[in-house]
């Protein structure tokens, strides 16, 4: 017998991305304390015994089994939480993102004693059957909002602890489709090839594509019409020739995101009752595969675009695009273009005749994940909170995020100034207009309508202005620097169309209160003083 001499064994198999299998029956946890996220990530992980273990000691084992997507069976029927009692965060992501359980015994393990929060998140939405052998007690905490059982609960087969437990199998729908040849996954094919600079790199991934799929050239079809989606608009299309773009192949094992296993488990307008629209990816996923395409490359340099293939007409149509930042920056740092954060478009592929929709979302969702451009329409009748003011300056002024939104409308001190003050740009429509950041009051815009409000039109002329800071610094080197009347000289074609532009093209409304309007932040400060920001956006 192997005794654990330390009371905390935190991660201890955390990212085990091959295991498949663990006998861990010789180890004695006696004196250990803390198990969190012991097994998180073990992607590969189908079964699990952990009834010898002795847990009376131990006050934490959140996120202990996260995202340990292929595990089938998991015994912990011996665990106690006899020193778990008023633990806050005790279980919390205990089993979230268990997809694949169908058997889970627990026991006499008392989990109402302790936080649960996000325990049971999506739990067995791959297998649709399982068992849970508990008390009633941890079946009522598990059920309860906190843990966030949601719509998995129709899956669930509760028996108590003095009853046998039954032996369950998936439920699989026989309709369908499954892969079969995965030798292009992996594999990367060169969209567009920089001829001058050091090149800029856009790397553009599939998810919800099977083999077939790929072999019958839908992929490609996709992902080339992403590509120009995005080279079309000014300034992309003048600097085209900076620019790299990759298709990294990635076989699904199915066709229907979020339900069924895919590469990325990405979904867009998913609903459930208790957990909301879902906008999600295995991040770290789409990271292995964009690295393939460019290994020498920092992914905070690299623009990732993941295309999610649905069904004709399938989902709610409430947003079919989102983007999300992981970066952080120090205090330190006062940079004028966008930088420092790796950066993720999700845009729904449906309807395939509506080409047109799709691409304009394509362009849209590019605008946040290459220059950190914000949503300039409103969806929340209310002025932004003062956490996210602060949030908007303090990323502004160290990172350059956001240079088309301000959360001042003083003439002399906008953003934007500059353009307004300038006669060149007289009657291109620059100004100050209420809205942004999907929020009525408290933040303003340059122009009536641009890419980012409606995803119709150009991009205004300071989101040109950063994304043409930003291709230049990429393709050029972080010694290049920035001059205006170079700027100008070349922005003269776009200001001649926007003044050419008699009337403001007729655009959809979208510029009403949304009941449930998707924006998450995450913030955190490491001990060096480097601030990482997490962020998911329309």
């Amino acid at each position: 017998n192997r005794l654990f001499e330390n009371t905390i064994v935190l991660c201890l198999f955390y990212n085990f991305q091959s295991l498949k299998n663990l006998d861990l029956s010789m180890l004695r946890t006696d004196f250990v304390t803390n198990l969190t996220g012991m097994f998180q990530d073990c992607r590969r992980l189908e079964s699990l015994d952990l009834s010898s273990f002795n847990t009376e000691k131990v006050k934490n084992m959140h996120t202990m089994f996260q995202n340990c997507k292929s595990l089938r069976s998991l015994n912990l029927s011996s665990f106690s939480s006899s020193s778990m009692e008023g633990e806050p965060q005790g279980a919390d992501c205990l089993f979230n993102h268990c997809y694949d359980l169908v058997k889970l015994d627990l026991g006499r393990f008392d989990l109402s004693v302790c936080g649960t929060s996000h325990a049971m998140v999506w739990l067995s939405k791959y297998s649709k059957n399982c068992a849970i052998r508990c008390s009633s007690a941890t079946r009522a905490k598990l059920s309860d909002d906190e843990s966030r059982l949601g719509a998995s609960a129709e899956y669930i087969t509760w028996v108590l602890p003095e009853e046998d437990i039954p032996d369950l199998e998936p439920i699989v729908d026989p309709t369908l489709y499954t892969s079969t040849d995965y030798s292009k996954d992996k594999t990367v094919r060169v969209l567009h090839q920089a001829t001058k600079g050091k090149g800029v790199d856009i790397v553009l991934l599939g998810d919800a594509y099977s083999d077939r799929m790929i072999a019958d050239g839908t992929y490609d079809a996709d992902m080339e019409l992403a590509m120009n989606a995005i080279l079309k608009d000014e300034p992309y299309a003048s600097f085209k020739d900076y620019f790299n773009v990759y298709t990294v192949y990635a076989v699904s094992k199915n066709e229907i995101p979020f339900d069924t296993p895919t590469v990325f488990d990405a979904s867009i307008n998913h609903y459930d009752p208790v957990n909301g629209v879902v906008a999600y990816s295995e991040n770290d996923e789409v990271y292995r595969y964009a690295s393939i395409a460019v290994p020498d490359k920092d992914l905070e340099d690299v623009a990732m675009i993941l295309i999610i293939n649905q069904a004709e007409g399938e989902g709610d149509s409430w947003t079919d695009g989102v983007a999300g930042y992981e970066g952080g920056w120090s205090e330190e740092e006062y940079l004028d273009y966008a930088a420092h954060a790796k950066s993720i478009g999700m845009i729904n592929r449906r309807n395939r005749s509506q080409t047109e929709t799709f691409s304009q979302i394509v362009a849209h969702e590019f605008g946040h994940v290459f220059a950190k451009l914000g949503d300039e329409y409103i969806m929340i009748d209310g002025e932004i909170a003062d956490w996210e003011r602060e949030f908007i300056i303090d990323s502004s002024t160290h990172v350059g995020w956001w240079s088309n939104l301000d959360v001042t409308s003083d003439p002399k001190l906008i953003k934007w100034k500059r353009f307004m003050e300038d006669e060149r740009y007289a009657g291109t429509g620059i100004g100050i207009y209420d809205g942004g950041y999907t929020y009525a009051l408290g933040v303003w815009h340059p122009t009536e309508n641009s890419i980012m409000r409606s995803n119709q039109g150009m991009f205004n002329a300071p989101s040109r202005e950063v994304i043409y800071k930003r291709i230049h610094k990429l393709a050029l080197g972080k010694d290049w620097e920035y001059d205006f009347e170079t700027f100008v000289e070349y922005d003269q074609k776009n200001i001649a169309a926007e003044k050419a532009a008699k009337t403001v093209s007729k655009v959809k409304s979208i510029d009403s209160p949304h009941p449930k309007p998707f924006f998450k932040m995450e913030e955190s400060v490491s001990a060096d003083g480097k601030k990482t920001v997490t962020i998911i956006m329309n």
